[in-house]
């Protein structure tokens, strides 16, 4: 339920709800992706893909970079460095750990 709305998901189909709205959409995937250890996401703001690791991880995420890019693709939830890795390399990034605080550079 969302605003007393509620929402019925059958198979093969994904809901999303990004600044305050529910969209649904056509997924060929058998179930979601988090019950197989995964976050995935289609044509989402970078914004909200390193939220969802720093709530995954418990990590913190300073950033360098322009995060309204839109990020489709996946990263594990039992794997950091693979999980940080997902994200940066399709936008030419590299990250740097410290403690429990990730942050997101440019490649030279």
């Amino acid at each position: 339920m969302f605003n007393d709305e509620k929402i019925i998901l059958p198979p093969g189909k994904s809901v999303r709800l990004m600044a305050g709205k529910i969209s649904q959409d056509i997924t060929k995937l058998s179930g979601p992706s988090w019950t197989d250890g995964m976050s995935s996401f289609k044509s989402v703001p970078l914004v909200e893909v390193i939220a969802e690791l720093e709530r995954q991880y418990g990590i913190l995420v300073a950033s360098e970079i322009e995060t309204d890019e839109v990020f489709t693709g996946a990263f594990v939830n039992n794997n950091l460095k693979e999980a940080l890795a997902s994200v940066a390399i399709p936008f030419g990034l590299k990250y740097k750990i410290t403690n429990e605080r990730v942050t997101f550079t440019k490649l030279d």
